[in-house]
Protein backbone atom coordinates (compact mmCIF):
# COMPACT_ATOMS: atom_id res chain seq x y z
CA UNK A 1 0.00 0.00 0.00
CA UNK A 2 1.19 3.26 -1.18
CA UNK A 3 0.67 6.68 0.68
CA UNK A 4 0.56 10.40 -1.09
CA UNK A 5 -0.24 13.85 0.63
CA UNK A 6 -0.18 16.10 -1.54
CA UNK A 7 1.59 19.42 0.26
CA UNK A 8 -0.76 22.27 0.47
CA UNK A 9 -3.72 20.45 -0.19
CA UNK A 10 -6.53 18.54 2.07
CA UNK A 11 -6.48 15.23 0.75
CA UNK A 12 -4.19 11.54 1.51
CA UNK A 13 -4.04 9.50 -1.53
CA UNK A 14 -3.79 5.52 -0.55
CA UNK A 15 -2.87 3.43 -3.79
CA UNK A 16 -3.19 -0.38 -3.49
CA UNK A 17 -2.39 -3.56 -5.37
CA UNK A 18 -6.31 -4.08 -6.28
CA UNK A 19 -5.68 -0.64 -8.76
CA UNK A 20 -7.35 1.68 -7.45
CA UNK A 21 -6.75 4.94 -5.36
CA UNK A 22 -8.42 5.78 -2.26
CA UNK A 23 -8.96 9.54 -1.48
CA UNK A 24 -8.94 10.78 2.18
CA UNK A 25 -9.91 14.14 3.09
CA UNK A 26 -8.97 16.33 6.33
CA UNK A 27 -11.42 18.82 7.36
CA UNK A 28 -10.94 21.80 10.26
CA UNK A 29 -10.48 19.38 13.20
CA UNK A 30 -7.82 17.89 11.54
CA UNK A 31 -10.02 14.10 11.17
CA UNK A 32 -10.09 12.48 7.72
CA UNK A 33 -13.00 11.64 6.29
CA UNK A 34 -12.91 8.78 3.17
CA UNK A 35 -13.78 10.98 -0.48
CA UNK A 36 -14.21 7.69 -2.79
CA UNK A 37 -11.88 5.44 -4.64
CA UNK A 38 -10.60 5.78 -8.25
CA UNK A 39 -9.75 2.96 -10.75
CA UNK A 40 -6.06 2.95 -12.05
CA UNK A 41 -6.57 0.03 -14.07
CA UNK A 42 -3.10 -1.05 -12.81
CA UNK A 43 -0.88 -2.10 -9.54
CA UNK A 44 0.22 0.88 -7.47
CA UNK A 45 3.96 0.41 -7.13
CA UNK A 46 4.51 4.39 -5.79
CA UNK A 47 3.23 7.47 -6.25
CA UNK A 48 4.54 10.99 -6.59
CA UNK A 49 3.38 14.83 -6.42
CA UNK A 50 4.92 17.90 -8.20
CA UNK A 51 3.03 20.70 -8.19
CA UNK A 52 -0.37 20.19 -9.15
CA UNK A 53 0.52 17.17 -10.52
CA UNK A 54 0.32 13.75 -9.33
CA UNK A 55 2.49 10.39 -10.77
CA UNK A 56 1.68 6.42 -10.27
CA UNK A 57 3.86 4.11 -11.08
CA UNK A 58 2.31 1.22 -12.60
CA UNK A 59 3.06 -2.10 -14.45
CA UNK A 60 4.46 -1.26 -17.83
CA UNK A 61 3.87 2.48 -17.29
CA UNK A 62 3.23 5.89 -15.69
CA UNK A 63 0.45 8.10 -15.43
CA UNK A 64 0.70 11.61 -14.31
CA UNK A 65 -2.33 13.78 -13.91
CA UNK A 66 -3.69 17.29 -13.06
CA UNK A 67 -5.30 17.72 -10.42
CA UNK A 68 -6.74 20.95 -11.34
CA UNK A 69 -7.77 20.63 -14.93
CA UNK A 70 -8.09 16.55 -14.57
CA UNK A 71 -5.94 16.18 -17.73
CA UNK A 72 -4.24 12.61 -17.92
CA UNK A 73 -1.07 11.35 -19.62
CA UNK A 74 0.28 7.90 -19.97
CA UNK A 75 4.39 7.68 -19.90
CA UNK A 76 4.65 4.42 -21.85
CA UNK A 77 8.59 2.90 -21.87
CA UNK A 78 9.16 0.96 -18.70
CA UNK A 79 9.15 -2.81 -18.61
CA UNK A 80 7.02 -4.30 -15.50
CA UNK A 81 6.01 -2.83 -12.03
CA UNK A 82 7.83 0.94 -11.64
CA UNK A 83 8.88 1.02 -8.03
CA UNK A 84 10.15 4.44 -7.50
CA UNK A 85 9.76 8.27 -8.78
CA UNK A 86 11.65 11.34 -8.24
CA UNK A 87 11.83 14.77 -10.27
CA UNK A 88 15.43 16.41 -10.14
CA UNK A 89 16.29 18.73 -13.17
CA UNK A 90 13.26 19.03 -14.81
CA UNK A 91 13.26 15.71 -15.38
CA UNK A 92 11.05 12.27 -14.08
CA UNK A 93 13.03 9.56 -13.46
CA UNK A 94 11.17 6.18 -12.98
CA UNK A 95 13.14 3.45 -11.27
CA UNK A 96 11.40 -0.09 -13.11
CA UNK A 97 11.28 -4.15 -12.53
CA UNK A 98 13.89 -4.64 -14.98
CA UNK A 99 16.95 -2.99 -13.23
CA UNK A 100 16.52 0.21 -15.97
CA UNK A 101 15.81 3.61 -15.08
CA UNK A 102 13.95 5.94 -17.24
CA UNK A 103 13.83 9.56 -17.78
CA UNK A 104 10.71 12.08 -19.66
CA UNK A 105 11.17 16.24 -19.81
CA UNK A 106 8.27 18.11 -20.05
CA UNK A 107 7.16 19.50 -23.43
CA UNK A 108 4.83 22.50 -22.59
CA UNK A 109 4.84 23.53 -26.25
CA UNK A 110 3.37 19.84 -26.93
CA UNK A 111 1.79 19.11 -23.42
CA UNK A 112 3.06 16.12 -23.29
CA UNK A 113 6.48 13.77 -21.58
CA UNK A 114 9.16 13.24 -23.90
CA UNK A 115 11.70 10.26 -23.46
CA UNK A 116 15.11 11.67 -22.32
CA UNK A 117 17.47 8.85 -21.00
CA UNK A 118 17.17 5.27 -20.28
CA UNK A 119 19.74 4.56 -17.71
CA UNK A 120 21.18 0.68 -17.22
CA UNK A 121 23.34 -1.25 -14.73
CA UNK A 122 20.93 -2.67 -12.23
CA UNK A 123 20.43 -6.11 -12.64
CA UNK A 124 17.09 -6.46 -10.35
CA UNK A 125 14.41 -4.15 -9.38
CA UNK A 126 15.29 -0.64 -8.80
CA UNK A 127 13.34 0.26 -5.53
CA UNK A 128 14.61 3.83 -4.75
CA UNK A 129 15.53 6.89 -5.91
CA UNK A 130 17.21 9.90 -4.92
CA UNK A 131 18.09 13.20 -5.96
CA UNK A 132 20.81 15.55 -4.37
CA UNK A 133 23.68 17.70 -5.85
CA UNK A 134 22.85 17.70 -9.51
CA UNK A 135 23.33 13.48 -8.79
CA UNK A 136 20.61 10.95 -9.28
CA UNK A 137 21.37 7.46 -6.09
CA UNK A 138 19.65 4.60 -7.32
CA UNK A 139 19.35 1.65 -5.05
CA UNK A 140 17.88 -2.31 -5.99
CA UNK A 141 15.84 -5.11 -4.55
CA UNK A 142 15.89 -8.85 -4.45
CA UNK A 143 13.47 -9.31 -6.84
CA UNK A 144 13.08 -13.19 -5.89
CA UNK A 145 11.51 -11.15 -2.67
CA UNK A 146 8.37 -10.62 -5.22
CA UNK A 147 7.72 -13.99 -5.79
CA UNK A 148 4.66 -15.29 -4.29
CA UNK A 149 2.81 -18.97 -4.88
CA UNK A 150 -0.56 -18.82 -5.04
CA UNK A 151 -3.20 -20.90 -5.05
CA UNK A 152 -6.53 -21.60 -7.06
CA UNK A 153 -9.61 -23.49 -6.82
CA UNK A 154 -10.23 -24.62 -10.68
CA UNK A 155 -13.72 -25.97 -10.30
CA UNK A 156 -14.49 -25.97 -14.43
CA UNK A 157 -11.38 -28.28 -14.37
CA UNK A 158 -12.76 -31.73 -15.56
CA UNK A 159 -9.67 -33.59 -16.82
CA UNK A 160 -5.99 -34.19 -17.76
CA UNK A 161 -6.94 -32.87 -21.06
CA UNK A 162 -6.96 -29.51 -19.64
CA UNK A 163 -4.20 -29.37 -18.31
CA UNK A 164 -2.64 -28.43 -21.76
CA UNK A 165 -5.19 -25.65 -22.04
CA UNK A 166 -4.38 -23.77 -19.14
CA UNK A 167 -0.78 -23.95 -19.51
CA UNK A 168 -1.18 -22.92 -23.03
CA UNK A 169 -2.89 -20.21 -21.58
CA UNK A 170 -0.97 -19.17 -18.45
CA UNK A 171 2.96 -20.02 -19.57
CA UNK A 172 3.22 -17.49 -21.93
CA UNK A 173 2.03 -14.87 -19.62
CA UNK A 174 4.77 -12.29 -17.94
CA UNK A 175 5.61 -12.76 -14.27
CA UNK A 176 4.27 -16.51 -14.66
CA UNK A 177 7.44 -18.32 -13.38
CA UNK A 178 6.06 -21.85 -12.81
CA UNK A 179 2.16 -23.57 -13.27
CA UNK A 180 1.46 -26.44 -11.33
CA UNK A 181 -1.98 -28.52 -11.99
CA UNK A 182 -3.35 -31.25 -9.98
CA UNK A 183 -6.28 -32.75 -11.39
CA UNK A 184 -8.17 -34.50 -8.76
CA UNK A 185 -8.48 -31.52 -6.36
CA UNK A 186 -8.83 -29.44 -8.90
CA UNK A 187 -6.41 -27.07 -7.90
CA UNK A 188 -4.08 -24.99 -10.03
CA UNK A 189 -0.64 -23.80 -8.25
CA UNK A 190 1.34 -20.57 -9.44
CA UNK A 191 4.46 -19.00 -8.68
CA UNK A 192 4.43 -15.22 -10.24
CA UNK A 193 5.89 -12.42 -9.74
CA UNK A 194 3.55 -9.71 -7.96
CA UNK A 195 4.89 -7.04 -9.38
CA UNK A 196 4.17 -8.27 -13.15
CA UNK A 197 0.73 -10.67 -12.68
CA UNK A 198 -1.45 -10.34 -10.02
CA UNK A 199 -3.99 -13.02 -8.83
CA UNK A 200 -7.04 -11.05 -10.15
CA UNK A 201 -5.39 -10.94 -13.48
CA UNK A 202 -4.49 -15.00 -13.36
CA UNK A 203 -8.56 -15.35 -12.37
CA UNK A 204 -9.49 -13.38 -15.28
CA UNK A 205 -7.81 -15.23 -17.75
CA UNK A 206 -8.56 -18.63 -16.87
CA UNK A 207 -12.01 -17.26 -16.21
CA UNK A 208 -11.97 -16.26 -19.80
CA UNK A 209 -11.88 -19.99 -21.03
CA UNK A 210 -14.91 -20.54 -18.36
CA UNK A 211 -12.52 -22.56 -16.19
CA UNK A 212 -14.65 -21.47 -13.10
CA UNK A 213 -11.42 -20.31 -10.95
CA UNK A 214 -11.22 -18.42 -7.68
CA UNK A 215 -8.33 -17.63 -5.35
CA UNK A 216 -8.39 -19.55 -2.38
CA UNK A 217 -6.39 -18.70 0.64
CA UNK A 218 -3.18 -20.48 1.84
CA UNK A 219 -4.31 -22.92 4.15
CA UNK A 220 -8.08 -22.29 3.58
CA UNK A 221 -9.91 -25.64 2.51
CA UNK A 222 -12.08 -24.97 -0.68
CA UNK A 223 -15.89 -24.83 -0.37
CA UNK A 224 -17.51 -28.38 -0.32
CA UNK A 225 -20.83 -28.95 -1.88
CA UNK A 226 -22.54 -31.69 0.14
CA UNK A 227 -25.81 -31.80 -2.38
CA UNK A 228 -25.95 -31.46 -6.11
CA UNK A 229 -26.58 -28.10 -7.84
CA UNK A 230 -29.57 -26.77 -8.09
CA UNK A 231 -29.55 -27.29 -11.87
CA UNK A 232 -28.18 -31.04 -11.55
CA UNK A 233 -31.65 -31.33 -9.21
CA UNK A 234 -33.96 -29.87 -11.86
CA UNK A 235 -31.84 -31.75 -14.63
CA UNK A 236 -33.25 -35.24 -12.70
CA UNK A 237 -36.31 -33.87 -12.06
CA UNK A 238 -37.15 -32.75 -15.86
CA UNK A 239 -36.19 -35.91 -16.58
CA UNK A 240 -37.99 -37.96 -14.47
CA UNK A 241 -41.25 -35.84 -15.44
CA UNK A 242 -40.12 -36.95 -19.24
CA UNK A 243 -41.09 -40.44 -18.52
CA UNK A 244 -44.82 -39.51 -18.21
CA UNK A 245 -44.35 -39.03 -22.13
CA UNK A 246 -45.64 -42.52 -22.17
CA UNK A 247 -49.06 -41.18 -20.59
CA UNK A 248 -49.09 -37.69 -22.51
CA UNK A 249 -46.47 -37.14 -26.07
CA UNK A 250 -45.67 -33.68 -24.45
CA UNK A 251 -43.65 -34.56 -21.30
CA UNK A 252 -40.63 -35.32 -23.73
CA UNK A 253 -39.81 -32.38 -24.18
CA UNK A 254 -39.35 -31.97 -20.81
CA UNK A 255 -35.70 -34.07 -21.61
CA UNK A 256 -35.24 -31.79 -24.85
CA UNK A 257 -35.33 -28.68 -22.15
CA UNK A 258 -32.30 -30.35 -19.75
CA UNK A 259 -29.99 -30.62 -22.86
CA UNK A 260 -31.11 -26.87 -24.15
CA UNK A 261 -30.46 -25.97 -20.31
CA UNK A 262 -26.90 -27.46 -20.74
CA UNK A 263 -25.75 -26.73 -24.36
CA UNK A 264 -24.80 -23.55 -22.81
CA UNK A 265 -21.83 -23.84 -20.77
CA UNK A 266 -20.63 -26.68 -22.92
CA UNK A 267 -20.22 -24.54 -26.28
CA UNK A 268 -18.66 -21.34 -24.41
CA UNK A 269 -15.83 -23.95 -22.89
CA UNK A 270 -15.87 -25.77 -26.27
CA UNK A 271 -15.24 -21.97 -28.77
CA UNK A 272 -12.63 -21.49 -25.87
CA UNK A 273 -10.78 -24.44 -26.50
CA UNK A 274 -10.91 -24.20 -30.18
CA UNK A 275 -9.65 -20.29 -29.71
CA UNK A 276 -6.44 -21.99 -28.02
CA UNK A 277 -6.22 -24.40 -30.95
CA UNK A 278 -7.07 -27.10 -27.69
CA UNK A 279 -9.15 -30.12 -29.45
CA UNK A 280 -9.79 -31.57 -26.38
CA UNK A 281 -13.20 -33.42 -24.06
CA UNK A 282 -15.04 -30.36 -24.33
CA UNK A 283 -15.42 -30.94 -28.09
CA UNK A 284 -15.93 -34.81 -27.69
CA UNK A 285 -18.41 -34.22 -25.10
CA UNK A 286 -20.18 -31.61 -27.41
CA UNK A 287 -20.31 -33.81 -30.17
CA UNK A 288 -20.75 -37.60 -28.36
CA UNK A 289 -23.06 -36.19 -25.12
CA UNK A 290 -25.64 -34.37 -27.67
CA UNK A 291 -25.83 -36.32 -31.11
CA UNK A 292 -27.02 -39.71 -31.85
CA UNK A 293 -23.58 -41.43 -34.05
CA UNK A 294 -26.46 -41.07 -37.03
CA UNK A 295 -26.60 -37.52 -36.95
CA UNK A 296 -22.72 -37.17 -36.62
CA UNK A 297 -22.13 -38.82 -39.48
CA UNK A 298 -25.05 -37.62 -41.88
CA UNK A 299 -25.14 -33.90 -40.84
CA UNK A 300 -22.01 -33.35 -38.89
CA UNK A 301 -19.39 -32.15 -41.32
CA UNK A 302 -22.42 -30.75 -43.73
CA UNK A 303 -22.81 -27.99 -41.06
CA UNK A 304 -21.27 -24.67 -40.80
CA UNK A 305 -21.97 -24.50 -37.41
CA UNK A 306 -20.46 -27.22 -35.74
CA UNK A 307 -22.35 -25.89 -32.35
CA UNK A 308 -25.71 -26.21 -33.62
CA UNK A 309 -25.47 -30.05 -33.75
CA UNK A 310 -27.04 -31.11 -30.20
CA UNK A 311 -30.44 -29.23 -30.99
CA UNK A 312 -30.63 -30.48 -34.88
CA UNK A 313 -29.69 -33.72 -34.10
CA UNK A 314 -31.93 -34.09 -31.10
CA UNK A 315 -35.13 -32.32 -32.79
CA UNK A 316 -34.27 -34.77 -36.23
CA UNK A 317 -33.87 -37.73 -34.30
CA UNK A 318 -36.27 -37.25 -31.11
CA UNK A 319 -34.28 -39.14 -29.18
CA UNK A 320 -34.81 -36.49 -26.59
CA UNK A 321 -35.07 -38.65 -23.39
CA UNK A 322 -31.49 -40.11 -24.49
CA UNK A 323 -29.86 -36.85 -24.55
CA UNK A 324 -31.26 -35.76 -21.52
CA UNK A 325 -30.35 -39.19 -19.98
CA UNK A 326 -26.86 -38.30 -20.99
CA UNK A 327 -26.48 -34.67 -20.36
CA UNK A 328 -27.84 -35.77 -15.82
CA UNK A 329 -25.31 -38.40 -15.99
CA UNK A 330 -22.32 -36.18 -16.59
CA UNK A 331 -23.48 -33.48 -14.62
CA UNK A 332 -24.03 -36.16 -11.47
CA UNK A 333 -20.72 -37.35 -12.23
CA UNK A 334 -19.06 -33.73 -11.84
CA UNK A 335 -20.86 -33.63 -8.72
CA UNK A 336 -19.58 -36.82 -7.17
CA UNK A 337 -15.94 -36.36 -8.36
CA UNK A 338 -16.37 -33.05 -6.82
CA UNK A 339 -17.42 -34.20 -3.59
CA UNK A 340 -13.94 -37.10 -3.88
CA UNK A 341 -11.47 -34.40 -4.55
CA UNK A 342 -12.85 -32.22 -1.25
CA UNK A 343 -10.84 -35.13 0.64
CA UNK A 344 -7.59 -35.19 -1.08
CA UNK A 345 -7.32 -31.26 -0.91
CA UNK A 346 -8.62 -31.19 2.86
CA UNK A 347 -4.70 -32.89 3.36
CA UNK A 348 -3.50 -29.75 1.33
CA UNK A 349 -4.84 -27.55 3.20
CA UNK A 350 -4.50 -29.09 6.62
CA UNK A 351 -0.75 -28.69 6.10
CA UNK A 352 -0.60 -25.39 4.95
CA UNK A 353 -2.98 -24.46 7.83
CA UNK A 354 -0.40 -25.66 10.47
CA UNK A 355 2.64 -23.01 10.17
CA UNK A 356 1.49 -19.83 11.12
CA UNK A 357 1.62 -16.32 9.51
CA UNK A 358 2.86 -14.11 12.15
CA UNK A 359 5.58 -14.32 14.50
CA UNK A 360 6.09 -12.16 17.62
CA UNK A 361 9.74 -10.96 18.27
CA UNK A 362 11.06 -12.16 22.27
CA UNK A 363 13.25 -8.85 21.91
CA UNK A 364 11.00 -6.17 21.24
CA UNK A 365 7.72 -8.10 21.18
CA UNK A 366 6.73 -7.10 17.67
CA UNK A 367 4.18 -9.02 15.51
CA UNK A 368 5.88 -9.79 12.04
CA UNK A 369 5.28 -11.67 9.03
CA UNK A 370 7.27 -15.19 9.32
CA UNK A 371 8.72 -14.45 5.63
CA UNK A 372 10.66 -11.45 7.06
CA UNK A 373 11.90 -13.56 10.27
CA UNK A 374 15.78 -14.41 9.75
CA UNK A 375 18.00 -17.30 11.28
CA UNK A 376 18.82 -17.20 14.85
CA UNK A 377 15.97 -14.71 15.61
CA UNK A 378 14.49 -15.21 18.91
CA UNK A 379 10.98 -15.31 19.19
CA UNK A 380 8.28 -15.47 21.97
CA UNK A 381 5.84 -18.81 22.11
CA UNK A 382 2.59 -17.73 24.53
CA UNK A 383 0.81 -21.25 25.60
CA UNK A 384 -1.45 -22.06 23.49
CA UNK A 385 0.30 -20.80 20.74
CA UNK A 386 2.23 -22.90 17.82
CA UNK A 387 5.67 -22.76 17.06
CA UNK A 388 6.14 -19.97 13.89
CA UNK A 389 9.00 -21.72 12.78
CA UNK A 390 11.67 -24.57 13.24
CA UNK A 391 14.02 -23.49 16.32
CA UNK A 392 15.94 -24.31 19.44
CA UNK A 393 14.44 -23.51 22.58
CA UNK A 394 16.50 -20.82 24.70
CA UNK A 395 14.47 -19.87 27.73
CA UNK A 396 11.99 -22.09 29.36
CA UNK A 397 10.51 -25.92 30.18
CA UNK A 398 7.53 -27.01 29.07
CA UNK A 399 5.67 -29.52 27.38
CA UNK A 400 4.38 -29.55 23.45
CA UNK A 401 2.34 -31.12 21.85
CA UNK A 402 3.09 -32.64 18.08
CA UNK A 403 -0.23 -34.61 17.22
CA UNK A 404 -0.58 -32.42 14.39
CA UNK A 405 3.30 -33.22 12.92
CA UNK A 406 3.90 -36.18 13.44
CA UNK A 407 0.22 -37.95 15.47
CA UNK A 408 1.59 -38.17 18.85
CA UNK A 409 -1.13 -37.78 21.29
CA UNK A 410 1.04 -37.32 24.41
CA UNK A 411 2.29 -34.23 25.28
CA UNK A 412 6.67 -34.01 25.05
CA UNK A 413 9.02 -32.30 26.84
CA UNK A 414 11.13 -29.60 25.68
CA UNK A 415 14.18 -27.91 27.63
CA UNK A 416 16.88 -25.20 27.13
CA UNK A 417 18.47 -26.87 23.79
CA UNK A 418 16.14 -29.19 22.88
CA UNK A 419 14.97 -28.69 19.01
CA UNK A 420 11.20 -27.93 18.15
CA UNK A 421 9.18 -27.92 14.72
CA UNK A 422 6.86 -25.84 13.79
CA UNK A 423 3.18 -26.75 14.30
CA UNK A 424 3.64 -27.39 17.41
CA UNK A 425 1.64 -26.49 20.24
CA UNK A 426 3.00 -24.84 23.56
CA UNK A 427 0.55 -26.05 26.11
CA UNK A 428 1.58 -24.25 29.21
CA UNK A 429 4.23 -21.49 30.59
CA UNK A 430 5.87 -19.11 27.86
CA UNK A 431 9.26 -20.21 26.05
CA UNK A 432 11.50 -18.53 23.54
CA UNK A 433 12.78 -20.10 20.74
CA UNK A 434 15.43 -19.22 18.32
CA UNK A 435 14.84 -19.68 15.20
CA UNK A 436 17.54 -22.35 13.18
CA UNK A 437 15.94 -21.79 9.46
CA UNK A 438 13.89 -19.13 7.52
CA UNK A 439 10.39 -20.14 7.37
CA UNK A 440 10.27 -21.62 3.42
CA UNK A 441 12.98 -23.90 4.88
CA UNK A 442 11.22 -25.25 7.72
CA UNK A 443 9.62 -29.41 8.15
CA UNK A 444 6.27 -28.13 7.38
CA UNK A 445 7.26 -26.25 4.37
CA UNK A 446 9.01 -29.16 2.66
CA UNK A 447 6.33 -31.54 3.62
CA UNK A 448 3.82 -29.46 1.61
CA UNK A 449 6.51 -29.09 -1.32
CA UNK A 450 6.59 -32.77 -1.33
CA UNK A 451 3.09 -33.20 -1.51
CA UNK A 452 2.88 -30.71 -4.36
CA UNK A 453 5.41 -32.69 -6.25
CA UNK A 454 3.88 -35.68 -5.80
CA UNK A 455 0.33 -34.86 -6.86
CA UNK A 456 1.42 -32.99 -9.71
CA UNK A 457 4.09 -35.23 -11.55
CA UNK A 458 2.59 -37.41 -13.84
CA UNK A 459 3.18 -41.42 -13.89
CA UNK A 460 4.74 -42.97 -16.80
CA UNK A 461 0.77 -44.30 -17.91
CA UNK A 462 -0.65 -41.23 -17.49
CA UNK A 463 2.00 -39.44 -19.44
CA UNK A 464 1.50 -41.89 -22.32
CA UNK A 465 -2.27 -41.57 -21.63
CA UNK A 466 -2.27 -37.95 -22.02
CA UNK A 467 0.03 -37.91 -25.22
CA UNK A 468 -2.59 -40.31 -26.75
CA UNK A 469 -5.27 -38.26 -26.11
CA UNK A 470 -3.50 -35.31 -27.58
CA UNK A 471 -3.83 -37.03 -31.38
CA UNK A 472 -7.09 -38.97 -30.58
CA UNK A 473 -9.14 -36.07 -30.67
CA UNK A 474 -8.30 -34.64 -33.96
CA UNK A 475 -7.82 -38.55 -35.27
CA UNK A 476 -11.27 -39.12 -34.56
CA UNK A 477 -12.88 -35.68 -36.10
CA UNK A 478 -10.36 -36.64 -38.94
CA UNK A 479 -11.62 -40.08 -39.87
CA UNK A 480 -15.59 -39.03 -39.35
CA UNK A 481 -15.14 -36.24 -41.95
CA UNK A 482 -13.39 -38.46 -44.38
CA UNK A 483 -16.01 -41.23 -43.70
CA UNK A 484 -18.71 -38.48 -44.70
CA UNK A 485 -16.94 -37.39 -47.78
CA UNK A 486 -16.42 -40.95 -48.88
CA UNK A 487 -19.88 -41.99 -47.87
CA UNK A 488 -21.61 -38.96 -50.23
CA UNK A 489 -19.29 -40.02 -53.36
Amino acid sequence: MKKLWLVGSDKLYIGSRDETMRVWVANLDRLLYYAGVIKVGGEVGCMLSEGPCMFVGMPNLVKAWNLQTSAELSLNGPVGQVYSLVIGNDLLFAGTHDGSILAWKYNAASNCFEPAASLQGHTSAVVTLVVGANKLYSMAGDSSKDLERSYFDVLGLCCSSEVQLIDRILKPLEGVHHVSVIVHTRTVIFLHNVALISQLQIVKSLNWVWLEENVRMKGEQSCQNKWPSPFVVVCGLLLLLSFFKYVSSPFQWLALGVVVVDIIPEVLKAIASLRNLELDINILMLIAGKLHIHVIFKYAFSCSNHFLYAAGGSVFLKDYWEAGTIVFLLNISKWLETRASHRAAAVMSTLLSIAPQTVVLANTGEEVNTKEVMVNTRLAVKAGTMIPIDGVVVDGNRELEEKALIGESFPVSKQVDSNVRVGTVNLNGYITVKTTTLAEACVVAKMVKLVEEAQSNKSKTQRYVDKFAKYYTPGTISFCNSFVWNAKK
